[in-house]
Order: structure tokens, then sequence, then C-alpha cells
């Protein structure tokens, strides 16, 4: 029996001030789950796919693209009255009337389509949480004599008109930004003081990605696909040490943490953050002498691999 999607998108309606229901399905007849009945009004449901490997390791990028429905009888024009932008949704599969698993959380895109007969909801995955810039702590010298810790302000704008008195500093975290009152004796220094949250530092590549998203982005631990973190950690438990200069994005963060250790993060069909390595298997045959021979070493732009035509090794 071929399966179905069933899609749960929650919109914001204008008009009620309230997020409305919708739930959609491309079963040929409505489908039933947990009490509620999916209109079967949609032509492609979802496509997700991932590039883990594109000249460099560190973030996988998902390929999600959009929901085509049907809309030509005019019973659901109500649909583009709706804002789609970062709503919430969930795909479920399986056999029509049957039991279904979700296969897919995230969240639908702002470019919603239509024509004549169809509207499309793109798709966005959840790794749109982790643009944000990283946040630090920092301590000022001129000179080597401290200054004076001043104001946080919201973006550069705030900064720059703000009034900094002579001896002290302000700083925008949000743009890793920072400012002196006056014109400084000399050298300017300043410490940047890691995340001991808890009272603990974080060390291994795993630990500092899970301090990073659940301190300065918004996921929670239950948002983490720990299994895969644990074996991060078993794999590349060694000590790692990371200095941000700027206010750079999470996500550019995970992408050059996953790289030092030949892995990548992503979100994946769960709406789960999970990190990946690849590795080298178990051989299940001993190499000879012909295997290592025809070992040969391969270099295409931007990455280093390492291929053999033996079928038998690693």
């Amino acid at each position: 029996m071929t399966d179905v999607f069933l899609i749960h998108a929650q919109p914001w309606d204008p008009d009620a001030g309230a997020v409305v229901d919708v739930y959609l399905t491309d079963s040929a007849r409505t489908e039933v789950d947990g009490g509620n009945a999916y209109d079967p009004r949609v032509e492609v449901p979802v496509n997700f796919g991932l590039t883990v490997f594109d000249g460099a390791f560190g973030g996988a990028v998902p390929t999600l693209g959009n929901i085509a429905v049907l809309v030509g009888d005019g019973a659901y024009d109500n649909l583009m009255a709706y804002r789609w932008d970062n709503r919430a949704i969930t795909i479920k599969k399986g056999p029509s009337g049957g039991s279904f698993t979700t296969v897919f959380t995230g969240r639908t895109g702002a470019n919603t389509e239509w024509t004549l007969d169809r509207f499309f909801v793109p798709l966005r995955d959840l790794s749109e949480r982790l643009r944000v810039p990283v946040e630090a702590i920092i301590g000022g010298y001129d000179r080597g004599v401290a200054l004076t810790a001043g104001s946080d302000y919201a973006d550069y704008a705030a900064l720059a008109a703000a009034t900094v008195a002579g001896g002290s500093y302000a700083t925008c975290l949000a743009e890793g930004l920072v400012r002196v009152g006056g014109v400084p004796d000399g050298p300017l220094t300043f410490d940047v003081k890691g995340d001991d949250t808890g009272g603990t530092y974080v060390t291994t590549a795993a630990d500092i990605i899970e301090r990073l998203v659940t301190t300065q982005g918004d996921f929670t631990s239950g948002e983490l696909d720990t299994t895969a973190f644990s074996q991060l950690n078993t794999d590349q438990g060694g000590t790692l040490g990371l200095l941000i200069r700027d206010g750079r994005e999470i996500g550019a963060v995970l992408d050059e943490i996953m790289a030092t250790v030949g892995g990548w993060w992503t979100i994946d069909a769960d709406g789960k953050l999970t990190v990946e390595r690849l590795a080298l298997g178990t051989s299940t045959k001993p190499l000879t002498l012909d295997d290592l021979t025809a070992l040969r070493r391969e270099e295409p732009p931007g990455a280093r691999a390492w291929a053999t035509p033996a079928t038998g090794g690693p």
C-alpha cells in the first residue's frame, strides 16, 4: 500500500488575530489522525534533501521544496489571506487509514505563491533559528589600565549615538561591537571570557555546540539528537578551543567547529539538531599487497580525499 502524507500547518489569521490549524493530505480521501480530519487537497506533499559535503565539512545544507495545495474550486481561498512566515508545520507519513509517524517538523517560509488552481507554501528548516549573532562578555584596557564597563546597545546606530564617558567602554554585543570613550592613550586590549553556565566550562566539539545552541540560541536540550552528540563525544573527545572575534551567526560557528572534526551539523526531519562525522568503517577483509599498491591520492578543488579501487578494504 502506498503511503500518504498528512500536513498540519499553523499560519496566522490577521482577521481573527490568532493562529489557525490547517489540516491537509495528498491522499485520495479524507484521512483522520488524532481526532483531526485532513482534507485531500495536496498535490505535492514535501521534498527533503541534504547536501553533506560541498567542498568542505561543517554544516549540512538542507534542500526543502514547496507544498502544492489545490485551490481551484475556491474552497481554500482563505489560505492566501493568512500569514505564513515562520509558522509551525508538522508532516506525518503512513498508510491510508492506518497509523502515521512524524517525518518532518519545521517552519514555513514567507514567499508563498499562487496560480489559478494552486497555492504553494515553502518550507524552511529549523536551522534558521541559529542565524543569530554569538554574544561575548568582555573587559577592556587602555594601555593596561582597566576601562569601566558601560551599557550594551541593541544595534550599531544606538551605540554610535550613545554618550560614552572617557575611561569607559560601551558595547553592542548583538553585532560584536565595542566603543571606547575619548581617544585612547595607547593600545586597546580586551579580555574575552567564555561561557561557564552552571559553573562548568565545556571543551569538546559536541559539548561546545550544545552549550552555544541552548544558551545563545533558543534550542532546548529536548530538541537535540542526544544520541548523536554522545557519539561525537566518544569519537572526538579531545579539547577544542574557540575564539570568536566578531558577531558571527551561531550557525557559522557550528560550521567551523564541525569542520575541525571532519563532520557536519544539520536539523533532521524530526526537527532535532544533530551532528554527524565521516569515519572509515571496519574492514571485513584483510587488504592484500595489490590493494595497498592500488591506493591513490585524489585532491578535488577545496578538499582532500583518499580513494582506492579495492573492494574488500575499509
